[in-house]
């Protein structure tokens, strides 16, 4: 009888994770829109708009990377992709990345995104950022505007080795979005 109680309140945690109603060390957020962005509902991206920037919160079913991109094509090739993780020690860890090719995307100069924060557990990596609607990053950054765009997902079951070597992601998929006018 203990052990199921025991799962059964580790399924309510998940499912209260997943759900955005408990966050470990990140303060409530009313975000307008949340949409599950693969057909397993592994990847949960949520998100608000602001006046000058707007927040992202990912909720990945892994304990490795995970990356979210804005692309022209609705894959990785010209896309501003922000790539993060949770290292060894507990810390959030999220880079503003871009990608000419198929390969290891590449670190921005401008580092055009603010981690709010971030955890992982036993289930899932969270990252919670915030991104600029216009950089002055015009050759690496994809401005966002009212447009419908693609946005692009991806996660590895392992954090990276290095800032420059990480395994090939193994899920990955395009969502075309409306970031600036969602139904809030």
């Amino acid at each position: 009888m203990a052990a199921l109680m025991v799962m059964v309140a580790m399924v309510v945690t998940t499912a209260m994770m997943v759900e955005g109603q408990g966050s470990e060390g990140l303060p409530p957020m009313d975000f307008c829109q949340c949409v599950k962005m693969d057909p397993g509902h592994k990847y949960h991206m949520k998100w608000k708009p602001r006046d000058n920037d707007i927040v992202f919160e990912v909720q990945v079913a892994t304990r490795g990377w995970v990356g979210l991109g804005f692309s022209p094509s609705g894959g990785m090739q010209g896309a501003d992709i922000v790539l993060g993780w949770v290292d060894e020690g507990g810390q959030p860890i999220l880079h503003d990345r871009y990608s000419r090719s198929y390969a290891v995307p590449t670190m921005d100069e401008s580092q055009d995104v603010t981690l709010l924060g971030g955890y992982e557990n036993d289930t899932h990596t969270v990252l919670r950022f915030s991104r600029p609607w216009t950089t002055s990053d015009t050759e690496n950054d994809m401005q966002l505007t009212t447009s419908t765009i693609p946005v692009i997902w991806a996660y590895q079951n392992e954090d990276p080795t290095s800032l420059t070597e990480m395994r090939k992601h193994d899920h990955d998929g395009a969502r075309r979005l409306n970031l600036k006018n969602p139904r809030c």
